[in-house]
C-alpha cells in the first residue's frame, strides 16, 4: 500500500533544517513537501481573449438531466465552476498523484543532489537547505484556478456519445441542446453586459485538449519559481486540458470570466441566464 506524505506550508513560511528521510528508500506516490497557492494571473488583453478560441467549431452539444430539457428549450443557460467540477473528477479520474485535477495545476521539483539549498516561490514561501528523500515528487507547488465554466461536445448530437457520457459517472443525462456556437456566443455576450456583476466578463470558449497535466522539473539547489512561471500558460492549461480518461467526451468549454483577474473567481458557483436570443441559437434538441 502507497504511504502519503504531505507537508503543507502558509504562503509566508519557510522551512530550515535537517533532511526529511522517507521510511524507506524510495516512496512511489508521495509529495515531500507541498505548497499550495491561488494563480495570479495578470489581466488578459482583448488580442489575447481572441487568440484562445477554436473557430474551426461551429456547434456545440450539451448533455443534461430531462427535468432540464423544457428550460433548455426555453432559454436557459448555466455556467457553473471549474473548481465546482473537482469533487467528480476525484471519482472518476483516479492515478494521478494528486487524486484530483479540476482548476489544479502542479508542478514538481527535484535536484540531482536531493538537496534545496535556496528554492524560493516568490511569495515568502520556500526551502532552505532542506533534503528529501525517499518521495517520488520531493517539492510539490499546487497553483488552483477557477471561473465560471460550461461543457459542451464539439459539434451535433451523437448517441454514442450519449450513451459514453451517462456510463462513465452521469447516470442522470438524458437530454441534449445543440446550439449554433457563434450565435450562442454572440447571446450570451450581450446578456452579460446587462447584469452588474458579469459586466465586465468575457465569454471564450475553446476545444478541450486530452494529455498529461503536472509538469516535472529538474532543477539546481538554488531557484527562484517567479522568474520562470508563466501564469497565463499555467491558466490555460488549468482549463482547457484534461486527462486521456476523458476523451470520449469530445469536450468544448465556455468560460466566463474577469479579464481583469482570470482563474481568480470567488465565491460564487453558478452563473445563469434566460433570453429569446437563447433559444434563436438552439438547432437541436431531443432526449436520449
Amino acid at each position: 500500500m502507497k504511504r502519503r506524505f504531505s507537508q503543507y506550508l502558509s504562503n509566508s513560511s519557510a522551512l530550515r533544517g535537517p533532511p526529511i528521510q522517507f521510511p524507506r528508500l524510495y516512496v512511489p506516490g508521495t509529495a515531500g513537501i507541498q505548497f499550495s497557492r491561488p494563480l495570479r494571473c495578470p489581466p488578459l488583453t482583448p488580442e489575447q481573449l481572441e487568440a484562445i478560441a477554436t473557430p474551426e467549431v461551429t456547434t456545440i452539444t450539451r448533455h443534461i438531466d430531462l427535468q432540464w430539457l423544457e428550460s433548455a428549450k426555453n432559454g436557459h443557460f448555466r455556467f457553473g465552476t471549474i473548481k465546482g467540477y473537482s469533487p467528480k473528477d476525484q471519482a472518476l479520474n483516479t492515478g494521478r498523484f494528486s487524486d484530483y485535477q479540476e482548476g489544479i495545476h502542479l508542478s514538481t521539483y527535484r535536484t540531482r543532489s536531493g538537496f534545496f539549498r535556496d528554492f524560493q516561490t516568490g511569495d515568502g514561501g520556500g526551502l532552505h537547505n532542506i533534503g528529501i528523500f525517499g518521495a517520488e515528487h520531493p517539492v510539490v507547488v499546487e497553483f488552483s484556478v477557477n471561473d465560471f465554466c460550461s461543457c459542451s461536445s464539439v459539434g451535433r448530437f451523437d448517441i454514442e456519445r450519449a450513451r459514453a457520457l451517462r456510463a462513465n459517472g452521469n447516470p442522470t443525462l438524458g437530454a441534449y441542446v445543440t446550439y449554433d456556437l457563434q450565435a450562442l456566443i454572440r447571446a450570451l455576450e450581450f446578456l452579460i453586459t446587462r447584469n452588474a456583476s458579469t459586466r465586465v466578463h468575457a465569454v471564450v470558449g475553446r476545444k478541450i485538449e486530452y494529455g498529461p497535466k503536472d509538469k516535472h522539473w529538474h532543477i539546481e539547489e538554488s531557484f527562484r519559481l517567479d522568474e520562470h512561471r508563466d501564469p497565463i500558460a499555467i491558466w490555460l492549461g488549468t482549463a482547457f486540458i484534461k486527462s486521456p480518461a476523458y476523451q470520449h467526451e469530445e469536450e468544448y468549454r465556455l468560460l466566463l470570466l474577469d479579464p481583469r483577474k482570470p482563474g481568480q473567481l470567488e465565491g460564487q458557483e453558478t452563473m445563469a441566464f434566460q433570453h429569446g436570443s437563447i433559444v434563436n441559437a438552439i438547432i437541436d434538441t431531443g432526449e436520449f
